[in-house]
């Protein structure tokens, strides 16, 4: 008995049987999903690194306006400290521009005496910049061992001579600054107290 020739049939997923053409159809229509599926995945995969790198960007951007701030608030708070530190600064023959509003005071970190002997080689300036005189003062435990005259303006004062000798050492003392107008009233103004190290040798 001859079996009859035709197109090679195959069931389907329902167990139907189906030409070997339309199993073709179904496999490139899967192939065709997959490659949508892998599509859409990859556009979306995109889109995602797409959004994370304008994040980053947006990070960066942030990171540097902060940076650009704190260097702005720094050259501020710089120049108020300068014109601070003016005001309190160490004993120089520079001639700055005349000061208004503000007095320059002398500061040190220490101040070095001879030991056993009165007469000292230290001297007080007041700045000619100043607006104001001052009165110089270098108190011990409530003892004042030595006080300058009123010196105006680019005034220096005597070579201190302590009003008694001191052994050597060091001891922990203040400098006090009282300031004035510089005119005949002589008024009052804001001076300064602060702790001065006074070492002896």
């Amino acid at each position: 008995m001859r079996k009859q020739k035709g197109k090679t049939a195959f069931k389907n997923r329902w167990g139907e049987k189906q030409p070997k053409s339309i199993r073709k159809k179904e496999v490139n229509l899967i192939d065709e999903q997959n490659n949508q599926k892998e599509e859409s995945q990859f556009r979306q995969e995109k889109k995602q690194k797409e959004r994370d790198g304008r994040d980053k960007l947006i990070v960066i951007l942030l990171i540097i306006t902060l940076l650009s701030v704190s260097v702005a608030v720094w050259a501020v708070i710089s120049k108020g400290n300068s014109q601070l530190s003016l005001t309190t600064s160490a004993q120089t023959n520079e001639n700055p521009d005349k000061l208004t509003d503000s007095i320059a005071l002398p500061q040190f970190a220490w101040l070095t005496f001879t030991a056993r002997t009165k007469k000292q080689t230290l001297t007080f300036t007041n700045p000619e910049q100043n607006f104001a005189q001052f009165r110089v003062s270098i108190v011990l435990d409530g003892e004042t061992l030595w006080q300058s005259e009123l010196l105006r303006p680019g005034e220096t004062s005597e070579t201190v001579v302590l009003s008694r000798a001191l052994s050597a050492g060091e001891y922990e003392a203040r400098l006090v600054y009282e300031c004035f107008t510089n005119d005949e009233a002589q008024n009052p103004l804001n001076g300064a107290d602060s702790p001065i190290t006074i070492k002896v040798y």
